[in-house]
């Protein structure tokens, strides 16, 4: 093959006619005027009969038609009588529940004495509000104090 004067012979084209990818297109990806046949090549199509293989694939002809997965065709699934999962014979009450979790005596003090370093433990009661440590007004500590806003109607 002959070369252009001022091609290098790398990148797709090759510089021109030297067996690469794109027949007539130079490295720097510009294309140059040539009578041979577009670097452009049709997509391959697909076989029209691909016997059993095309049978398993989705082909949906109606809205809203079951599909099965392609790999579920062949395979017969057979349906539990009893239903899936394990079966328990007996039941815990919500009483039973509760009472597994709860602690009295040694045990309680020694978790209320671990939980006492944490800070959210004195800012945070259970059961009260969080103390923010803001003062209020002396009035709101009054008898007769009916809350901040407007009474509803």
């Amino acid at each position: 093959a002959t070369r252009r004067p001022g091609a290098t012979g790398g990148g797709l084209g090759g510089g021109g006619g030297g067996g690469g990818v794109a027949e007539g297109v130079p490295a720097a990806g510009k294309a140059w005027p040539s009578v041979k046949q577009s670097p452009i090549v049709p997509s391959p199509r697909t076989p029209p009969d691909l016997g059993p293989l095309a049978d398993k694939h989705r082909r949906r002809t109606r809205p809203g038609e079951m599909t099965v997965h392609w790999g579920l065709k062949d395979v017969a699934v057979s349906v539990p009588v009893g239903g899936y999962g394990l079966k328990q014979q007996g039941t815990e009450s919500v009483e039973q529940n509760f009472r597994s979790g709860q602690k009295l005596g040694v045990a309680e003090y020694r978790d209320s004495v671990g939980e006492a370093v944490y800070r959210s433990t004195t800012r945070e009661p259970l059961g009260r509000g969080w103390v923010r440590g803001h003062p209020l007004p002396a009035h709101t500590g009054a008898a007769d104090f009916q809350g901040f806003g407007r009474p509803s109607e």
